[in-house]
């Protein structure tokens, strides 16, 4: 059914913790009002109507569910009702994302309370984001043209999505002081929630500001940039929690993905620095220390600052259960590092790698065998000692002269050859 399809992608994000998304047919179980009223009824009632495939009846008893809860500001209610509005929506019109999209712009101005305004403007920058997905290649190809009607997004060119995409999502998590203080568990009736979800993204502000790092962290080029762009060229990215604090982030180039994503980053930092338990600080100390190395090619020995803070946070947690999760990491830069080790080259000092690699997951695993990140480190450790072998061969050879073909290996002793 044409809904599901809609339904199961709306704001589903790709490597949330929490998924915002209500899950069809399941409504009676994990979508029903927790502050009383006619809602479990009326969404098992909206289900078997959606099961009979009969979209537009259940769209009518959606639509009672949503008056109800403006009427009596159930916000979560409310939120859900709009998504499965959409849904249902899409099995008679014909361009679902751009109804998505009229939709939300139309509620945006209805909402009363500003943690639903930031939820609804997270939500239509993704609407925005995946229209132009789907339509990149045409998107392209177009330029800029002065005098159109601005509010049709089917006009739009690449950059005007992502002005629109990048100022919604930094909406979204510009009230930070109220999102803050609300936590994620009021939206349960809307939410899809994952091991470690009350740890890791306790409120409202960290499921919108880690959603905002999705779309910032993606790497999306085609825009038109200026000539001062903003690159990570300090060290500071690199540093601990109180260095990267002290650092003033500001450029010209407003449109820059790295930008928002430090700046978001830093946000994130500051609200967890004094937290009683860790763990959702130092998912994003790591976060933010692999994306500053994989992207920071002005930071001069930024290999070297990586192991080193990798190092640092290791000493610290070393009596904790993620003190695993952070040796990963370590490991983790070891075998990568160890992919590009070129054997005909003598000198070259990555020929070890995966050896290191495999020691740091055994040693940390003799430690804490049960800790966050174990079972990453028996699955690299299974990887590196898992044998392989491969034989290239060319296409065609010239005529006469003896054929040559590469063999590569892992953890084989011997290999025979039989030619017939």
């Amino acid at each position: 059914m044409r809904f599901l399809r809609v339904l199961r992608s709306i704001l589903i994000g790709t490597s949330s913790v929490l998924l915002l998304c209500a899950v069809p047919f399941d409504t009676g179980a994990q979508g029903s009002s927790r502050d009383g009223g006619p809602y479990d009824q009326l969404w098992k009632e909206a289900d078997s109507l959606m099961k009979k495939q009969l979209p537009q009846s259940a769209l009518k008893v959606v639509d009672r569910i949503y008056r109800d809860a403006v009427k009596t500001n159930r916000q979560p209610e409310m939120v859900k009702a709009i998504i499965y509005r959409i849904a249902l929506s899409s099995s008679f019109e014909e361009e679902v994302n751009v109804t998505a999209i009229m939709t939300i712009q139309e509620e945006l101005p209805k909402s009363r309370d500003l943690a639903v305004t930031s939820l609804l403007e997270s939500m239509l920058a993704e609407l925005y984001w995946s229209y132009y997905r789907s339509n990149r290649w045409q998107i392209l190809e177009r330029s800029v043209v002065a005098g159109y009607d601005e509010t049709d997004i089917r006009l739009w060119d690449v950059n005007r999505f992502f002005s629109e995409v990048t100022t919604l999502y930094n909406r979204s998590v510009s009230r930070s002081e109220i999102l803050q203080k609300v936590p994620l568990k009021r939206y349960d009736n809307i939410l899809t929630r994952a091991d470690g979800s009350k740890i890791y993204r306790p409120t409202l502000y960290d499921f919108l500001a880690h959603r905002a790092l999705e779309f910032f962290t993606s790497g999306e080029s085609g825009l038109t940039r200026p000539g001062e762009q903003y690159s990570l060229d300090h060290p500071g990215y690199l540093g601990n929690n109180n260095a990267f604090l002290g650092m003033e982030i500001s450029t010209p180039d407003t449109m820059s993905l790295l930008f928002h994503t430090m700046r978001i980053y830093q946000e994130l930092t500051r609200f967890h620095l004094h937290d009683a338990d860790p763990r959702a600080l130092l998912e994003i100390t790591l976060n933010r220390l692999r994306f500053a190395r994989n992207n920071g090619h002005g930071i001069a020995d930024r290999d070297l600052l990586y192991l080193q803070m990798l190092e640092e946070l290791s000493e610290i947690y070393k009596s904790h259960s993620y003190y695993t999760w952070i040796r990963y990491q370590v490991a983790d830069y070891y075998y990568r590092a160890g992919l590009d080790y070129k054997p005909d080259d003598p000198d070259d000092e990555r020929r070890h790698y995966f050896v290191e690699a495999y020691n740091i997951c055994h040693s940390a695993l003799a430690l804490h065998p049960k800790g966050e990140g174990a079972g990453d480190c028996r699955m690299l450790m299974e990887n590196i000692k898992a044998p392989s072998l491969s034989v290239r061969v060319p296409e065609a050879n010239p005529p006469g002269q003896p054929m040559l073909f590469l063999t590569s290996y892992k953890n084989h002793d011997e290999i025979y050859y039989r030619v017939e």
